[in-house]
């Protein structure tokens, strides 16, 4: 289940080139995309539970999203950073 805003406006201004990576030692920051379907789907669902309660964003995670499913999701969000529409 996605959750959008519903302004037109897009996700940054329009002047602003969000960098692709970002790193400092012992992390690094950069978009979702299907690469890192495995290590996402791992992260959230060993916290299902809490996210269910804390999110409260209809049932999302839901239970039976699988990795593939996963793996489609994070394209998704990867072609929404390309279309500079959100940036997960």
């Amino acid at each position: 289940m996605r959750h959008r805003s519903s302004s037109s406006s897009p996700a940054w201004r329009s002047d602003f080139q969000p960098p692709p990576l970002l790193e400092a030692p012992g992390w690094h920051l950069k978009p979702l995309g299907p690469e890192l379907a495995e290590l996402d789907h791992a992260a959230w669902t060993s916290c299902r539970q809490r996210l269910l309660e804390e999110l409260q964003w209809g049932g999302w995670p839901a239970e039976n999203f699988s990795l593939e499913d996963n793996v489609a999701d994070l394209a998704e969000h990867q072609a929404e950073f390309e279309r500079r529409e959100a940036f997960a």
